[in-house]
């Protein structure tokens, strides 16, 4: 009979996750840069963002073959990514509850894993936003959980490897993860070092030998062993640490990531298990490297996301024994407050400065960028191309040649050195206006925006998400280059500049 209440509350937390996932309504900018690698993939173009233009700007191979799927099967991009999502965000909570339900005080309390889970903010929203985060994040655990476990042994360790390589072809992060559970496997535990190694080692042939190809067959593609928004991206020495601990600090306080985080105190007054040493280990090592990178520019702390259920697990873990006595019994005005406690950061998604962006942004992709790039697709002509900041929403559905002036699908805007790198926001200090303008894009687009009045206002380009376009007004290469144009599409005014000679042409 417990067990069927409990299938029923793990029921309702997966419903509750599904509704978070609803109210958010949101999909990212970004994952239109994978679905665009995706169709064109299917179309035979390759896998790229231009066709004939070999550059790995996205970081989500696996994800990019899913959503390839999705076009093959004719399936809408935009809904396919959202309910694949969010059936790994759920199975996350299916997998944190099994993980508690054999380690908790009391099996009952193992449903709080899931209930924090479906209350956290960026949990769902980013496993309904488009990309890859809920699969990478579900991998992770699954791959942790299962090498961490001092009972599963060698076979425990090789099923962890191998979701850990299924993580690292989901994101580059999943190596991290891995070389941080071998480490605490290895460190940890009470059994000879000969013992630890003959443990790991048949998981690690597992890992490498197919990621060892993959590899290979990323050098000999794109040219390069990192994807091209590592090198966009990061630089930034110093400050873009600080910037980190600035990313870090603003987690526990704007989505009360402290809710989560103040429980593992608790861990210490009692000898740590096995299981808690290493996931420690593993927490705090992926936590410096978000850090150590400058954390991201996105709502709701993408980054943070894959570390929440180790952060709960280990927080349930704690809050488990204040909930049960010492016969185990449950106290149900303990439980009744610990289930509040952890369900305190869903008070970030009903307001906020991040809940008012994402309601902003997502204004701004499905009103604007969209209809920008579906206007374009029916009103350009053969050869013509763009250059944008957003690069997602708009070279998706225009299908244009693009230059992301950016950098993350962009080979020599990725690679420059910026003297200012770290100190802006991440992901948007690259920039080369010289370099952009020597391609001669058909169409220049500052800042992708509808208007009321037919014009755009210097205020409007010379903003800290595009610092490369500072200026550029009054630039007379580029005055003498391009000429300002206007266009209603729908309730407002799209502005851009359009090539010249490419106007005198098209008369």
């Amino acid at each position: 009979m417990r067990l069927r209440a409990e299938i029923a509350v793990l029921a309702l937390c997966c419903g509750f996750f599904a509704l978070h996932i609803f109210l958010f309504d949101y999909t990212v900018d970004d994952a239109f840069i994978t679905f665009r690698y995706a169709q064109n993939w299917t179309q035979g173009d390759g896998i790229v963002f231009n066709p004939g233009d070999r550059v790995e700007g996205y970081t989500n191979f696996l994800w990019m073959c899913l959503m390839a799927l999705v076009f093959l099967l004719d399936l809408e991009p935009v809904a396919a990514a959202r309910w694949l999502g969010g059936a790994f965000g759920a199975a996350l909570l299916v997998a944190v509850f099994l993980f508690l339900r054999k380690r908790a005080a009391n099996p009952s309390l193992a449903l709080l894993g899931p209930l924090a889970l479906a209350a956290s903010g960026p949990m769902a929203l980013w496993s309904g936003a488009g990309l890859e985060t809920a699969l990478f994040t579900f991998l992770v655990f699954l791959g942790v959980s299962l090498a961490s476990d001092a009972e599963g042994g060698r076979r425990g360790f090789t099923l962890g490897a191998l979701c850990l390589l299924l993580a690292t072809l989901t994101r580059p992060e999943g190596l991290l993860f891995f070389l941080l559970v071998v480490i605490a496997r290895v460190v940890c535990g009470s059994t000879s070092l000969q013992e630890k190694v003959a443990a790991v080692i048949p998981g690690l042939v597992l890992f490498l030998v197919p990621l060892i190809p993959y590899e290979w067959w990323r050098v000999a593609y794109y040219g390069d062993w990192m994807p091209n928004t590592f090198h966009a991206k990061t630089g930034g020495g110093i400050d873009q640490v600080a910037r980190g601990g600035e990313y870090l600090l603003d987690y526990l306080l704007t989505c009360c990531g402290w809710a989560v985080l103040l429980p593992l105190a608790f861990l210490f007054f009692r000898p740590l298990r096995s299981w808690e040493i290493r996931f420690l280990v593993v927490g705090g090592g992926y936590l410096a490297y978000v850090v150590a990178v400058g954390g991201d520019s996105l709502p709701y702390y993408r980054f943070l996301v894959p570390l929440l259920p180790f952060l709960v697990v280990l927080s349930v873990s704690a809050l488990s024994r204040f909930a049960a006595g010492r016969d185990g019994a449950l106290s149900p005005g303990r439980t009744a407050l610990a289930a509040i406690w952890l369900a305190l950061p869903l008070s970030s998604s009903l307001a906020g400065e991040q809940h008012d962006f994402v309601r902003n942004d997502r204004i701004r992709v499905d009103s604007y960028w969209t209809a920008i790039g579906k206007w374009l697709k029916e009103n350009s002509s053969p050869g013509d191309s763009i250059a944008v900041t957003t690069a997602g929403a708009i070279p998706f559905y225009s299908g244009l040649r693009t230059i992301d002036m950016l950098g993350m699908s962009d080979r020599w805007i990725a690679r420059r050195e910026m003297p200012e790198m770290g100190k802006g926001i991440a992901g948007h200090e690259k920039h080369d206006i010289d370099y952009v303008l020597s391609q001669r894009p058909t169409i220049v687009i500052p800042q992708a925006l509808l208007l009321p009045v037919p014009t755009l206002m210097e205020e409007q380009i010379e903003t800290p998400w595009s610092p490369g376009l500072s200026g550029l007004l009054d630039r007379a290469k580029f005055r003498n280059m391009y000429a300002v144009e206007s266009v209603r599409i729908g309730s407002g005014y799209f502005t851009y500049f359009r090539l010249k000679q490419r106007s005198r042409e098209s008369r």
